[in-house]
């Protein structure tokens, strides 16, 4: 029957044999192991009601246990354990049981792949990516998997180059199912982008950054997915960063608008948009991004972004509007920033004070040279011309130059252009993984429930762990059910245990 595929009739043969004492270990262990094969393939199962699923997995796993406990040395069976725990989620006991069967057998890739996959999942990068490793050295260039792993490690661990270099090794080797390539070329993008990242503010090497974007906007067709948008966002930016440090203003400008254009809703490109022309001093178009940008938007993350275009405003001479965005930035997002907490007493004491400079506030013409009191800038609100510097009312004021390089930086952050982009940057480049803790089942020491509420077949409270149900039983109860204290159900047998858990229908 089961060579037929006919499952459903095999899991009834098989729950009809007797396996009651005396019984030899070798039917006991295969009929054990057998029904949990079976019971693992369907993965779930029809409720009474007709109407609803239940997992059948808890139900594979203590059948591998009694498989396991009558032949303690098989590593089919530790296998298996390992497999249906995975499927529990119950990563730390996985691995156990797949360090059991890798103890036997080391090169065995399906321990080692469940293995990875719950390492992955508990965040323990290192030890993923020596495993994956030993994958790599039993399957060498025949699986694009052990490289796609070791790569994904590699990027959670930072090795940006090495990561990007072992998934392109994946893509090379080929046969990646249609459904995962977006998610392997998405890491691929991250893992360039995140290189270029390195490699421009840890090193200036602005042409070599700029190659690294043009490989991570390269990799089609997935930078062009309307899910990788991100992704796309953080390569360009770094490639207008890298455009604009080797004065090339222009292209810098460019590349962002065309992302903006092609992605008008994408706020994290107007953004970037802005703070680049903040970067260059282009206050106009700094206003007109971060304004887009921040409309409707709120909270402690949007505070450093309202602050800039407070800046924006003030070094244009709105000194009005650049006074309402740092009260905003105090009222609706972070009643702390000491940026704008310093912005807006410089505003209050220049808007309340007597006028320390005279003269108009602007005065329209083009670059003749400088004007005392004033500052010359092409692309002001009012067009080409002087508008009143504002560092000689702060000086008038009394304000030290330390004090007032500090209020009229960028976002508060220095003068650096690296410096001012690298910590406001919108890094959309995290790992995208599964944080689930390795134990996500309540102990049963920290849960009791009433036996009505763990008989099968579920739902089952939240927090149990509904491959020992039984164990959330209070003892007063738990001696009515079985007959027997939950110590003395310890010592038995996992067969013994799970014949007397089904009768009980907790199995």
């Amino acid at each position: 029957m089961l060579r037929a595929q006919k499952l459903k009739e095999a899991e009834e043969a098989l729950r009809k044999i007797d396996l009651e004492d005396p019984c030899s270990t070798y039917l006991r262990f295969n009929v054990a192991n057998q029904l949990g094969i079976i019971i693992m393939s369907q993965r779930r199962k029809m409720r009474n009601d007709g109407k609803t699923f239940y997992s059948c997995i808890p139900e594979a796993v203590q059948y591998f246990e009694v498989a396991l406990e009558e032949k303690p040395d098989c590593i089919e069976a530790m296998n298996n354990l390992g497999q249906a725990s995975l499927g529990m989620k119950k990563w730390i006991d996985a691995v156990e049981y797949f360090d059991m069967a890798l103890a036997i057998n080391s090169q065995l890739s399906t321990a080692l792949f469940g293995k990875i996959t719950c390492l992955q999942h508990l965040k323990r990068w290192e030890a993923a990516e020596a495993s994956a490793t030993s994958l790599i050295e039993t399957l060498g260039d025949t699986d694009f998997r052990p490289w796609y792993i070791r790569g994904s490690a590699k990027y959670a661990l930072q090795k940006y180059a090495e990561a990007a270099n072992d998934i392109t090794k994946a893509r090379q080797i080929g046969g990646l199912p249609p459904k995962q390539i977006l998610g392997i070329e998405k890491t691929l993008i991250k893992a360039r982008s995140q290189q270029a990242k390195e490699v421009l503010f840890g090193q200036q090497l602005t042409e070599e950054c700029i190659a690294l974007c043009d490989l991570a906007l390269g990799i089609l067709p997935s930078i062009n997915d309307p899910t990788c948008i991100e992704e796309k966002g953080n390569a360009t930016f770094f490639k207008a960063l890298a455009l604009n440090v080797n004065e090339e203003p222009e292209k810098a400008v460019e590349v962002m608008q065309a992302l903006v254009e092609e992605n008008p809703d994408f706020r994290g490109a107007r953004e970037s948009l802005g703070q680049l022309a903040l970067l260059m001093e282009d206050y106009s178009l700094a206003i007109s991004s971060l304004e887009v940008a921040l409309a409707g938007q709120k909270g402690p993350s949007r505070a450093d972004l309202l602050y800039d275009l407070g800046v924006a405003y003030f070094k244009m001479s709105d000194l009005e509007s650049s006074k309402s965005c740092f009260k905003r930035v105090l009222k609706d997002m972070n009643p702390d920033h000491e940026e704008a907490i310093l912005a807006l007493e410089v505003l209050e004491a220049i808007t309340s004070g007597p006028p320390v400079i005279e003269g108009p506030d602007f005065i329209e013409g083009d670059f003749t040279g400088e004007k005392e009191g004033y500052t010359y800038s092409s692309k002001g609100p009012k067009g080409e011309g002087y508008y009143k510097d504002f560092r000689e009312y702060l000086r008038k004021l009394g304000w030290s130059d330390d004090m007032i390089e500090k209020m009229m930086r960028t976002g508060g952050l220095g003068s650096n252009p690296i410096d001012i982009m690298q910590e406001r940057i919108h890094d959309f480049s995290q790992m995208e993984v599964n944080t689930e803790s390795g134990k996500p089942y309540e102990d049963p020491s920290d849960l009791v429930l009433a036996y009505q509420f763990l008989k099968s077949p579920g739902p089952y409270p939240e927090g149990v762990d509904p491959s020992i149900r039984e164990q959330y039983i209070q003892d007063d109860e738990f001696q009515e059910v079985f007959g027997i204290s939950k110590v003395e159900f310890s010592e038995l047998g996992k067969w013994k245990q799970a014949k007397m858990k089904q009768d009980a229908e907790l199995f």
